[in-house]
Order: structure tokens, then C-alpha cells, then sequence
């Protein structure tokens, strides 16, 4: 649970971002090369840090084995061996089938909306640089799959300085849609609805929420504001 700001940014580049950076090179492959977001990793060292902090743990020597359900989630070069350690399953609608030549790994080729999830359950669901930036269906997300996993691990995207939309046309209709970003201030109050699930003082959670909304300090080239956090799940042991 944490804003992510140009302090962590810099303790990443100094301490971590060398050792992710040869991760990724070493294991690349021609298979891997081709695809898009493996060559974002390469170049954006902001990238490899939301990688690191969302996907790291999983990468770790003595992890056990986990099920892991990841929403939209990029390959990479590192892919293949999240795959090697875990039952890993990727889900969304723009990901190339033929992926499961770099990876012994699911694919479920489907709108996380369509998905039926009954008699299906995971250890830790991922959904990386997703919401509400590109699918703003983020509340509805939180009601579907919380009740079937332990651990919900997101990174969330906004907007705290001039606000920023884009213009876009219905697939299925001429009409034109403008969609803003959300704010900080927007995904702290849908986040308050779920802080219960935060495994964290209320001190922190009041630092963290505080923070979501104070300022305008970014790392990324496109000016956004992004957020990790963590969600216990239905299926967590400590869940009420």
C-alpha cells in the first residue's frame, strides 16, 4: 500500500533497477522480444519498478507454490518464470493465443466481466496498470473476484494535476465518448469502502488516503499518479 513518489523511485534506481533490468535480459528470448510490453520493460525503468513491486515476491527463492490469476497482464520475458514457479493464469481480451510458446501458463482469452468464475479460486489476483485508467469498471471488479481469491494485488492510475481524457469512439456505435481520468480523491473514496481488507494500522491507512490526494509529484513521463495496494480476500485466513 503505497503512492508511488520520486523518493521510492530513487531508492529503486540506486538499490534494485540493475538486477530486474539484467532479469529481463537475460531471460529473453526471440519469442519474448516481439511483444510490446517486454520492450516498455526494457526501456522504462518506472516500469520495472511497478513490475518489481507488483510481481517481485512471486520471483522470490522459497515462494511457495501459489494460483495466480493475472487481469491484463503483460508479457514479458520474466512471464516464463513466474510461470515455472506457479499455476499461472493470464485473462483479458487483447492477449495474443500464441503466447504459450514463452510459457507453460493459461490463457483465458476473455473480458474479465465474462469470465465464469464459479467452482474457481486463487491464491492472489494481480491486475497491473489497468484500473481505472483503462477500465473504470473497477468497483464492479472488486465485487466479482474478492470473493474468490486470497489476495488482490492492484496498481491504480490517476490524475491529481490538469485534468486529462480521452476522446474514443464506441465499437459498436459512431458516438463519441470522452472519458476523464479518475482523481486521487476519486479512488481514495472507493477505496475507503473496502479498507477493511487493508492489513494495515489505521494510522498508515489514514497516511496512505491522505496521500492519494496532497499532491501532484509523478515519476511517469505522461504525468499520471499511480498506487499499489493489497486487498485480503474472501479466501484469506484472516478475513472477517
Amino acid at each position: 500500500m503505497q503512492v508511488i513518489d520520486t523518493e521510492l523511485f530513487g531508492w529503486y534506481c540506486e538499490k534494485v533497477d540493475k538486477e530486474i533490468l539484467g532479469a529481463f535480459k537475460q531471460n529473453e528470448t526471440v519469442f519474448n522480444q516481439v511483444y510490446e510490453s517486454h520492450q516498455w520493460h526494457l526501456e522504462a525503468p518506472h516500469k520495472r519498478l511497478l513490475y518489481f513491486i507488483m510481481y517481485g515476491l512471486l520471483l522470490t527463492e522459497g515462494t511457495p507454490r501459489q494460483r495466480i490469476l493475472d487481469i491484463g497482464g503483460g508479457i514479458t520475458s520474466l512471464t516464463t518464470l513466474i510461470s515455472r514457479k506457479h499455476d499461472y493464469s493470464v485473462m483479458g481480451i487483447g492477449i495474443d493465443p500464441n503466447v504459450k510458446d514463452i510459457g507453460d501458463f493459461k490463457i483465458i482469452p476473455k473480458d474479465w466481466y465474462d469470465f465464469d468464475i464459479d467452482h474457481n479460486s486463487w491464491d492472489i489476483i494481480i491486475a497491473n496498470d489497468i484500473f481505472p485508467n483503462v477500465d473504470q469498471r473497477l468497483e464492479m471488479f472488486l465485487e466479482k473476484y474478492l470473493p474468490c481469491c486470497g489476495l488482490m494485488t492492484l496498481s491504480l492510475t490517476y490524475n491529481n494535476g490538469v485534468p486529462k481524457w480521452y476522446k474514443t469512439k464506441r465499437m459498436d456505435d459512431s458516438e463519441i465518448l470522452h472519458m476523464l481520468s479518475w482523481t486521487g480523491a476519486q479512488v481514495r473514496m472507493l477505496l475507503k469502502k473496502y479498507q477493511n481488507r487493508l492489513d494495515f494500522s489505521k494510522s498508515e491507512i489514514t497516511d496512505f488516503f491522505n496521500n492519494l490526494v496532497k499532491g501532484t509529484e509523478t515519476i511517469f513521463p505522461n504525468k499520471r499518479q499511480v498506487c499499489t495496494v493489497s486487498l485480503t480476500g474472501d479466501l484469506h485466513p484472516d478475513h472477517k
